[in-house]
């Protein structure tokens, strides 16, 4: 969810072998999401940056290169959004959807960045994507 499905999103890239991924109410790009959290919290314009620049370092590369626009996604996949976030943008969903060739765009009406978690259709979705993982592995053993 959120930072946790980009952060799951750039370990595929990092070598993490899967199955499947899930990603709700993920950015599309890390800068993306930072730079909101830096306003959300109040940072003036020289501490945004300078938060920017730490976590560039604790990355050991610029932020970015943190885009799903650059990623490999070869695997299946659900994305899940809903409308209402006012965390991150709905279009991150479009935006990752574009990048990830066999992924499944749920897009939701409401359940803001953290209700959507709950909502009974997210369940179905993320248990209608591994019952077709199970399938295709069946098929290929």
């Amino acid at each position: 969810h959120s930072m946790g499905g980009a952060s799951a999103m750039l370990a595929v890239q990092l070598g993490l072998s899967t199955q499947a991924l899930v990603s709700i109410a993920a950015p599309s790009r890390f800068l993306d999401a930072l730079r909101g959290f830096t306003r959300m919290m109040g940072l003036p314009p020289r501490a945004r940056s300078a938060f920017i620049q730490t976590v560039e370092l604790a990355f050991g590369m610029p932020l970015k290169h943190l885009d799903v626009a650059h990623y490999q996604m070869n695997l299946p996949g659900l994305i899940v959004h809903a409308e209402d976030d006012t965390f991150v943008p709905v279009k991150a969903s479009q935006t990752i959807h574009e990048a990830w060739p066999g992924s499944r765009l749920m897009r939701l009406e409401q359940g803001g960045h953290q209700k959507v978690l709950a909502d009974p259709r997210v369940i179905e979705g993320v248990l209608a994507l591994l019952a077709s993982c199970h399938v295709q592995e069946r098929q290929s053993a």
